[in-house]
């Protein structure tokens, strides 16, 4: 009986230690920031100060929140021009204006994605402006396509 007592209360121990350490270990753990991999790879190609790099996150970082606001509006846009495809009725926005929305925002993809080059341009050093076209060449090879770019571990997002 003193045996059944004793695994009793050593596995009730165990376990509030098991919660504990868990618990512990996901409210502690922030992640470690560190530079996205374009984003290191941009330092490396064009040849970045310290100062650069800080602006260049800055520019970065901006041109993600951007480009992040305009991919939900054509997410939402894509899933009310698809949703025709399930209408009974055809009373809901016209398609037609749905695909000039569609083609708008990419217009302003485009057009913030020129802006962002021109601003990482303007910050460089006479120096470094040769390396702009290799940059510009490695985004523009990257895009679209996340099997050659994995999302980084968990921990470092």
């Amino acid at each position: 009986m003193k045996q059944l007592h004793f695994f009793k209360y050593t596995t009730i121990l165990l376990l509030v230690l098991n919660i504990g350490v868990i618990t512990f270990f996901m409210i502690t753990s922030r992640g470690v920031q560190v530079p996205v991999p374009d984003e290191r790879g941009a330092l490396e190609i064009l040849h970045l100060s310290a100062k650069q790099g800080r602006q260049f996150h800055e520019l970065v970082t901006v041109h993600h929140k951007q480009m992040r606001r305009l991919n939900t509006a054509e997410r939402d846009l894509l899933a009310q021009y698809f949703g025709h495809v399930l209408a009974t009725s055809d009373k809901s926005t016209p398609k037609t204006a749905l695909l000039m929305e569609i083609e708008q925002i990419h217009k302003e993809k485009l057009s913030l994605t020129y802006q962002h080059f021109e601003e990482v341009k303007e910050m460089l050093t006479p120096e470094q402006v040769p390396y702009l076209k290799e940059f510009i060449t490695d985004v523009m090879k990257n895009q679209g396509h996340a099997k050659k770019r994995p999302f980084p571990p968990k921990d470092l997002r």
